[in-house]
Protein backbone atom coordinates (compact mmCIF):
# COMPACT_ATOMS: atom_id res chain seq x y z
CA UNK A 1 0.00 0.00 0.00
CA UNK A 2 1.36 3.62 -0.95
CA UNK A 3 -0.73 5.04 1.91
CA UNK A 4 1.03 5.05 5.32
CA UNK A 5 -0.55 2.77 8.13
CA UNK A 6 0.22 1.43 11.21
CA UNK A 7 -1.54 -1.52 13.03
CA UNK A 8 -2.61 -1.25 16.72
CA UNK A 9 -2.85 -3.68 19.57
CA UNK A 10 -6.24 -3.62 22.15
CA UNK A 11 -4.24 -1.38 24.24
CA UNK A 12 -3.53 1.24 21.81
CA UNK A 13 0.45 0.17 21.82
CA UNK A 14 1.65 0.31 17.64
CA UNK A 15 2.85 -3.10 17.07
CA UNK A 16 3.51 -2.73 13.60
CA UNK A 17 4.09 0.17 10.58
CA UNK A 18 4.34 0.40 7.03
CA UNK A 19 7.42 0.97 4.71
CA UNK A 20 4.91 4.29 3.50
CA UNK A 21 4.74 5.46 7.26
CA UNK A 22 8.53 4.72 7.61
CA UNK A 23 9.57 6.37 4.60
CA UNK A 24 7.27 9.63 5.90
CA UNK A 25 8.23 9.84 9.67
CA UNK A 26 11.85 7.94 9.13
CA UNK A 27 12.54 4.97 12.34
CA UNK A 28 11.63 6.03 15.95
CA UNK A 29 9.22 5.16 18.63
CA UNK A 30 5.59 5.07 17.34
CA UNK A 31 2.72 6.05 19.96
CA UNK A 32 -0.85 6.27 19.96
CA UNK A 33 -2.73 8.61 22.15
CA UNK A 34 -6.28 8.61 21.62
CA UNK A 35 -8.89 11.39 22.41
CA UNK A 36 -12.22 8.83 22.34
CA UNK A 37 -14.11 8.36 25.58
CA UNK A 38 -15.25 4.65 25.75
CA UNK A 39 -14.54 1.48 23.97
CA UNK A 40 -14.98 1.97 20.17
CA UNK A 41 -17.51 -0.01 19.10
CA UNK A 42 -18.07 0.41 15.50
CA UNK A 43 -15.99 -2.33 13.26
CA UNK A 44 -15.02 0.89 10.98
CA UNK A 45 -15.02 4.25 11.06
CA UNK A 46 -13.28 7.64 9.73
CA UNK A 47 -11.11 10.12 12.21
CA UNK A 48 -8.30 12.74 11.82
CA UNK A 49 -4.91 11.43 12.96
CA UNK A 50 -2.14 14.50 14.16
CA UNK A 51 0.96 12.77 13.00
CA UNK A 52 3.74 14.53 15.82
CA UNK A 53 7.01 14.23 14.83
CA UNK A 54 9.22 15.30 17.84
CA UNK A 55 13.12 16.12 17.55
CA UNK A 56 16.03 13.75 19.12
CA UNK A 57 16.58 14.13 22.63
CA UNK A 58 14.69 17.30 23.19
CA UNK A 59 11.35 16.44 23.16
CA UNK A 60 10.02 19.46 21.48
CA UNK A 61 7.52 18.95 18.38
CA UNK A 62 9.58 19.28 15.12
CA UNK A 63 7.03 18.44 12.73
CA UNK A 64 3.31 17.71 12.57
CA UNK A 65 0.47 17.14 10.34
CA UNK A 66 -3.22 16.37 10.57
CA UNK A 67 -4.49 13.70 8.18
CA UNK A 68 -7.60 11.88 7.24
CA UNK A 69 -7.57 8.35 8.10
CA UNK A 70 -9.73 4.77 7.55
CA UNK A 71 -9.50 2.62 10.55
CA UNK A 72 -10.87 -1.19 10.91
CA UNK A 73 -11.14 -2.81 13.73
CA UNK A 74 -9.09 -6.56 13.65
CA UNK A 75 -10.60 -9.64 14.55
CA UNK A 76 -7.34 -9.40 17.68
CA UNK A 77 -8.79 -6.15 19.15
CA UNK A 78 -6.48 -4.04 17.99
CA UNK A 79 -6.79 -1.20 14.72
CA UNK A 80 -5.67 -1.13 11.41
CA UNK A 81 -5.32 2.58 10.41
CA UNK A 82 -4.56 4.18 6.97
CA UNK A 83 -3.72 7.81 7.10
CA UNK A 84 -4.73 9.66 3.39
CA UNK A 85 -1.55 11.94 3.41
CA UNK A 86 -2.69 12.66 0.00
CA UNK A 87 -6.02 14.28 0.57
CA UNK A 88 -4.34 16.12 3.55
CA UNK A 89 -1.80 17.53 1.35
CA UNK A 90 -4.80 18.68 -1.36
CA UNK A 91 -6.84 20.61 1.77
CA UNK A 92 -3.94 22.21 2.88
CA UNK A 93 -2.77 23.63 -0.48
CA UNK A 94 -6.53 24.45 -1.22
CA UNK A 95 -6.96 21.67 -4.29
Amino acid sequence: DTCPGFISDGYGRVTWINGAYREMMGEGVVALVMKVSGVILYPSFTCRVRVVQFACGSGRERNSLTVPCDVWRMDCGGFAWRLDVKAALSLRLGC
